[in-house]
């Protein structure tokens, strides 16, 4: 349910755990500057959330060898509409590339 609402709300939740040590939740939101309006549906993506798609979405690959920051940020870009393609290491982000010539990934 949390997980839900977070990502609404186009934040995002980091998770670090360690045996013996215990568990640590991040959330992080964006600041907003003024206070929120109620939402219509003519402005709502289909669960409610107000539309923030991209203008001009665009294919992106991601290539971090942290998952959990390739993830971070596919996660942003995907909730801004954008089509997102996540690799972990740059030989393999390479090859991606150069397997579709004709497009970006």
């Amino acid at each position: 349910m949390v997980h839900g609402i977070v990502h609404r709300n186009h934040g995002h939740i980091s998770v670090a755990t360690a045996a013996g040590q215990g568990t640590r939740f991040d959330i992080y939101l964006p600041a907003a500057s003024t206070p929120a309006k109620a939402t219509s549906p003519s402005n709502a993506d289909k669960d409610g959330a107000p539309s923030t798609r991209a203008s001009r979405a665009a294919r992106i690959l991601v290539v971090d060898d942290e998952p959990s920051v390739a993830g971070f940020v596919g996660e942003l870009l995907r909730l801004d509409g954008h089509d997102v393609h996540i690799e972990h290491d740059a030989l393999n982000a390479l090859k991606a590339v150069r397997a579709t010539p004709a497009r970006s990934i």
